[in-house]
């Protein structure tokens, strides 16, 4: 959350000139909600499964750019589809930086959204997160990069 997955997935689909798809997106567009919404009204395993079954939908295009919201991968079966079927990368930002950048946009961020002590909720939720973050195939630390430069690093990598 705040790493900058969109901008840079986005960016990365311009460059290599593949279809870029944003999961988060993608879910709000069919589902005529927005993620708040969906986890205010059906709640957060009902979100989980959306995502699940989308992701499932994307592995059959390729190749294509895919990014998805922080806790897609952070679930056995859901990371299990993921590293099976695309090369993943973790924007690995420092934990100061994440929380700057979050900070006026919270309120769209339903994990964050409604906690009076967020930060402290948001450092928690992240540190459980990282087991399944440091499994992808190329972890980029990117703590005041640009996503332009942030996705120049990742092709560099890719690309070598």
């Amino acid at each position: 959350m705040g790493c900058g997955k969109s901008s840079v997935g986005h960016l990365l689909g311009i460059q290599l000139n593949w279809p870029w798809v944003d999961l988060d997106e993608w879910i709000e567009k069919h589902e005529s909600q927005s993620i708040k919404e969906i986890f205010d009204e059906k709640g957060e395993p009902y979100f989980r499964h959306l995502e699940e079954q989308n992701i499932a939908l994307w592995t059959e295009q390729s190749p294509m750019v895919f990014s998805m919201g922080g806790g897609a991968p952070c679930d056995v079966k859901r990371w299990k589809l993921i590293s099976d079927n695309f090369y993943t990368v973790f924007i690995d930002v420092e934990s100061e930086v994440l929380i700057n950048r979050l900070e006026n946009e919270r309120k769209q961020r339903p994990l964050i959204a409604d906690k009076d002590d967020w930060k402290s909720d948001y450092l928690d939720l992240l540190a459980k997160r990282r087991v399944y973050y440091e499994q992808a195939d190329f972890i980029l630390k990117s703590d005041r990069e640009s996503p332009e430069e942030t996705t120049q690093r990742i092709l560099d990598h890719v690309l070598q």
